[in-house]
């Protein structure tokens, strides 16, 4: 849904459906500096063209517009 929301297919996350792919997902974080680096740099990217106030803002004027 947040990709069709935001029309990207590049998310920076990484997906855990469940605890054990929860748990794999944060040792690997936990072990690997590189990978948190360039997460953290990829999420800050994202959040600040998609998920900043006046992205947000203007989508949801849009969205109640077309009620």
């Amino acid at each position: 849904n947040i990709r069709d929301f935001f029309g990207t297919e590049d998310l920076p996350w990484i997906p855990a459906r469940n605890t054990i792919e929860l748990n794999a997902v944060l040792v690997k974080l936990i072990e690997n500096r590189a990978l948190r680096e360039t997460k953290g740099k990829e999420s800050r990217k994202f959040m600040e063209v998609f998920w900043n106030e006046r992205t947000i803002v203007d989508d949801l004027i849009d969205f109640y517009e077309r009620l």
